[in-house]
């Protein structure tokens, strides 16, 4: 079903606050939250921002919302509550996860991380073999950036004690298939190593169905799937009974409670955590799906729709970039194995003079390293230049494409 943009773009009150002449372009920054989570931050910051579950009516009805926000995210992502662990970003999230597995990695254990990954899944993991004196493997790319499941087969080992990988690059949007990595490394190393994913910068685009991936933990950002400021991550069974808690010794056991809480978040971000949930029903209903058994059905409904309307327009940007033989593209040059995020440079011309005359003609874009530092480094690149990254939501129309279209074909 085709996407209703008019629908969509009244969910996002920050549309309707910025100019008709304005696009933006770096939604894997952070996505405009939606409606529904900001009408529920408001209301609790305005009705009941105080100590939550006492007595009270007041009090219990800030618990109540609380327990909503985490009750309703479990059940549209098809987890268990327990199972999700919410702190200030993702990369807290993978730092307390590294902390926790201080017990399980050991002198002389390897712990494969990416190239490919933004910092915060590679530097947890080297600080703590550093600490446990363990061996810190790379999986290296190739001259595109690309990861291949040969050179990951190279490095496993009996010795091989994790992996941690992104699900999709935030520079070079290559979708890696995590259910195939998972396989070679069942099938390579009987020691079963965990398996950790970063889904940040492939969750704003198409949310995942998190059980269908043979994964130990999965991390991602509510701020880049239209809510407020939260790290999202799930752990499974097995990495909870291996993981030295890091939540106050006398929750341990207490029920729909992670063990990985090493600090509560803000109550009124959990709470508004219900209206992601909303939004995604919300617009499942709306564009066709009256009969949703449950959140998780509509989500999946949802982001398939969400999907599609980006990958029309990434599309239209990619055959255009190929008529300009001065841009490198980082990644691959198809919609085929991406999701909708692209970066590139121009020959003889900085990415920071491109953001500069975008910005010019009200199209808000980033370059830079955006984290990914070792990647950057690895495709040959100035560290500070780094690429110019052009970024999809769904709510971006085929006029904004076109203004960015146009406005390229000025530029380069």
């Amino acid at each position: 079903m085709a996407i209703d943009y008019e629908w969509v773009r009244a969910q996002f009150p920050m549309l309707a606050n910025l100019k008709d002449d304005f696009t933006f372009l770096d939604n894997a920054g952070g996505t405009f939250p939606c409606v529904q989570s900001n009408q529920i931050s408001e209301k609790f910051y305005n009705q009941y921002k105080l100590q939550p579950f006492g007595i009270t009516e007041t009090q219990a009805e800030a618990g109540r919302l609380m327990d909503a926000g985490k009750a309703d995210m479990a059940e549209t992502l098809g987890v268990q509550i327990a199972d999700l662990t919410y702190g200030p970003s993702t990369t807290q999230n993978l730092t307390n996860l590294a902390n926790a597995l201080t017990d399980y990695i050991v002198a002389g254990d390897e712990i494969i991380v990416t190239i490919q990954d933004h910092e915060a899944n590679i530097g947890c993991w080297e600080r703590l073999a550093s600490l446990k004196q363990a061996k810190l493997v790379f999986w290296q790319v190739d001259a595109g950036g690309e990861l291949h499941l040969d050179e990951l087969k190279k490095i496993l080992s009996p010795k091989t004690k994790m992996l941690s990988f992104t699900h999709s690059s935030n520079i070079i949007g290559s979708v890696n298939d995590v259910n195939a990595i998972a396989k070679l490394v069942a099938d390579k190393c009987p020691q079963k190593p965990l398996i950790i994913v970063d889904g940040v910068s492939y969750a704003p685009h198409n949310l995942p169905n998190i059980t269908d991936l043979n994964i130990d933990a999965y991390c991602f950002s509510s701020y880049k799937t239209f809510g407020t400021h939260l790290g999202i991550m799930y752990t499974s069974n097995r990495l909870a009974k291996i993981a030295r808690p890091q939540c106050h010794f006398f929750n341990v056991g207490v029920k729909n409670y992670s063990l990985f809480d090493a600090a509560g978040p803000d109550h009124a971000a959990i709470a508004s955590l219900a209206g992601i949930s909303a939004y995604y029903k919300a617009f499942a209903q709306h564009h066709g799906l009256n009969d949703a058994a449950n959140l998780n059905e509509a989500r999946i409904f949802a982001c398939k729709i969400m999907a599609e309307a980006e990958t029309k327009l990434l599309y239209k940007l990619l055959e255009f970039l190929a008529t300009k033989p001065n841009v490198t593209i980082y990644g691959k040059k198809t919609t085929m194995g991406r999701e909708a995020n692209i970066s590139f440079t121009v020959d003889g011309k900085s990415s920071k003079s491109i953001y500069e005359a975008l910005g010019a003609k009200n199209i808000g874009v980033k370059y830079g390293h955006f984290y990914a530092y070792r990647l950057i480094e690895a495709l040959g690149l100035d560290l500070e230049d780094g690429v110019v990254r052009l970024s999809y939501a769904h709510y971006l129309t085929p006029h904004d494409n076109d203004r960015l279209i146009a406005a390229l074909d000025e530029i380069l």
